[in-house]
């Protein structure tokens, strides 16, 4: 386990919030002294911690205005839910529409679509679901300082599994029973109080810098003063050959390239050749996505035409999907090289 984490985090927030004088010495030496994680571990740990604090307000919310008991819920599932409706607005707080489902309870904020599921697998609400956690960012329509990073770290929300798995690897999370669902394996309280009280300075500027120091976000650090701009150099490159090795490697091989291609990373036209070149899989999915979005069908159509000829589209999932997807890419391109938008063209096979 990262020994201390918590107690370090502490620290380091302490000094963010520290009023009056010194700031530039508070600052030298947050720099000084590395929090030793990436700015995508630590932010994305400031992220779970405040969505501990959100899921506890869930599970308050769930007890005091709805009956319902998460001990029971965890037990019995769909069984175990309170005598009522099963969707609605919560009593005294009609801001928030609940829904139960399975061992569950999904609070979404009607204004700001804000959505925070939790499945209950005990009688607390310390288990955070990655698909939950993954869809609450995608739902946010006004992040909070911290999610607003986390947005700028991983444009696209899937890929905060890659940081999931390192924080697990470091023994900062604690994995569940079926690896769908973890938890924080240090306190969190005190520095969800912490974080409260930082979105409430975040508007000064001071703060804002401060924050990126204690996290040790040297690209944070290197928009606001190029000094750090080799620290952050040497922050993409040693993200990129991670994930390099995850792509080739890991269970996320999908995640991990598609993080790649949001970092504009310099490897990425090595794995993105490879995932071309893989069977129908998540993977390839992936890919074919990110050729789309970065308009790059001209300088991969080899590999499409591959794919047409060796992908069934009367396959099982996502065979179909790959297919029609790499199908529709070779003919918006050939229209482009002929001039004709209306003409469907013909594609050469090689």
């Amino acid at each position: 386990m990262h020994l201390n984490i918590d107690q370090t985090l502490v620290r380091r927030l302490n000094l963010v919030l520290t009023s009056g004088g010194h700031a530039n010495f508070r600052l030298q030496t947050l720099i000084d002294s590395p929090i030793g994680l990436s700015p995508w571990e630590g932010w994305l740990l400031l992220c779970l911690i405040r969505h501990r604090g959100r899921q506890q307000f869930v599970l308050e919310n769930m007890q005091a205005r709805l009956d319902g008991d998460p001990e029971t819920m965890a037990k019995a599932g769909a069984l175990g839910h309170p005598d009522r409706p099963r969707v609605g607005l919560v009593p005294g707080d009609t801001n928030w529409r609940y829904r139960f489902h399975g061992r569950g309870c999904c609070m979404t904020h009607r204004v700001t679509g804000e959505e925070i599921d939790v499945d209950f697998h005990d009688e607390t609400a310390d288990w955070i679901g990655r698909f939950f956690f993954v869809k609450y960012l995608d739902s946010l329509r006004r992040p909070t300082f911290v999610e607003k990073r986390i947005n700028e770290l991983y444009p696209s929300p899937s890929t905060v599994n890659i940081g999931i798995d390192e924080l697990l690897e470091r023994g900062i999370l604690e994995a569940g029973k079926y690896g769908a669902s973890f938890r924080l394996a240090i306190p969190w309280e005190d520095l969800c109080n912490l974080l409260d009280q930082i979105e409430f300075h975040w508007s000064d500027p001071g703060t804002r810098h401060l924050a990126a120091a204690a996290m040790s976000d040297w690209p944070g650090l290197s928009a606001i003063e190029l000094d750090y701009a080799d620290r952050s150099d040497a922050c993409f490159t040693e993200k990129n050959d991670d994930l390099q090795r995850r792509f080739l490697t890991d269970r996320r091989s999908a995640d991990a390239l598609m993080l790649l291609a949001d970092l504009n990373a310099p490897n990425l036209d090595i794995c993105l050749g490879s995932a071309l070149e893989m069977p129908s899989s998540g993977v390839l999915s992936s890919a074919l996505k990110i050729v789309g979005r970065k308009s790059l069908a001209d300088r991969w159509s080899t590999q499409l035409k591959n794919i047409i000829h060796r992908v069934d589209p009367n396959g099982e999932l996502p065979s179909p999907h790959i297919w029609i997807t790499a199908l529709k890419m070779l003919v918006q391109l050939n229209q482009e090289k002929t001039g004709n938008k209306n003409s469907g063209g013909s594609i050469e096979s090689n």
